[in-house]
């Protein structure tokens, strides 16, 4: 079976599971009694426990993809290594943060909100799009650190050198696009942002790959600025792709330029990752 095959049904088995977690979290922020103290209390015992749950099933489905990829290109069985819950699910993902202390968010932007004078159906409404753009984010998160684990396992031991990005059918955005065209050491924690879907496939090698672009992957759609040199790691020479280190999700991809808030420019409130 081809890599492409296998890359397009190991996205949608991801993507099964991305739909069935956002519906059962929809369902949970609605069933809540309020947006009290009491109501956060009941979210978090319903969502920290879904979420674990979806984490390690995208995990063992990346797992289970890797190794298969990995047979295909080397002519023998390469068996999933295994991955450990705990390092593909919970704080491991967002650098020591819990689910428990992730998931009031929401329920703080909407307190925030409300200090702020917004109409109490609009704050919940905000609340609600920042718990379902964290909850995209942590399951990707699952899929990006399962396939770097995988990779770093079996990777080695049958020539693979690193990975590409595999976008998602059309869903892929410019960004997601012109990052395709970069190759990634298999140490590399692929850089995502909000809603991100894309995958990896590995590529062999006898040697160590520098980072630049591979003008074989470049999307028609994808201004790149030089499709035949490299440059520095993380699109460094592209004049409108950057990579910004998120000190809980880590790299997550940019538009050049774009500002970030920083501690003293967030309300206690509010004061989160995505």
């Amino acid at each position: 079976m081809s890599t492409s095959v296998l890359a397009q049904r190991a996205d949608a088995a991801v993507a099964a599971v991305r739909h069935r977690t956002i519906i059962q979290a929809q369902r949970a922020w609605s069933a809540s009694p309020d947006y009290s103290d009491a109501g956060l209390a009941v979210w978090l015992s319903q969502i920290v426990p879904l979420m674990s749950a979806s984490q390690q099933t995208i995990s063992t489905l990346t797992d289970i993809y890797i190794a298969a990829v990995l047979s295909d290109m080397s002519g023998h069985t390469v068996n999933p290594v295994g991955i450990p819950a705990e390092m593909a699910s919970g704080a491991a993902l967002r650098n020591g943060v819990t689910p428990e202390i992730e998931y009031e968010r929401p329920f703080k932007e909407i307190w925030y909100q409300l200090s702020q004078d917004k109409d109490f159906a609009e704050a919940v409404g905000i609340g609600e799009q920042r718990a379902m753009t964290m909850i995209s984010t942590d399951l990707q998160l699952a899929r990006t650190h399962s396939a770097r684990y995988a990779l770093e396992q079996s990777g080695p031991g049958v020539g693979v050198v690193g990975y590409r990005r595999v976008l998602t059918s059309g869903s892929a955005c410019a960004l997601c696009q012109i990052a395709a065209t970069q190759r990634y050491h298999i140490t590399d924690l692929m850089p995502i942002h909000p809603n991100c879907t894309c995958g990896v496939t590995p590529i062999e090698g006898t040697k160590k790959i520098g980072q630049k672009i591979d003008a074989m992957y470049v999307s028609p759609d994808a201004e790149a600025s030089d499709t035949s040199g490299s440059f520095s790691p993380f699109y460094g020479d592209h004049p409108g792709l950057s990579v910004h280190h998120n000190g809980e999700i880590g790299p997550v991809l940019t538009v050049k330029g774009q500002a970030f808030r920083g501690p003293s420019d967030i309300p206690p409130a509010a004061e989160t990752a995505a």
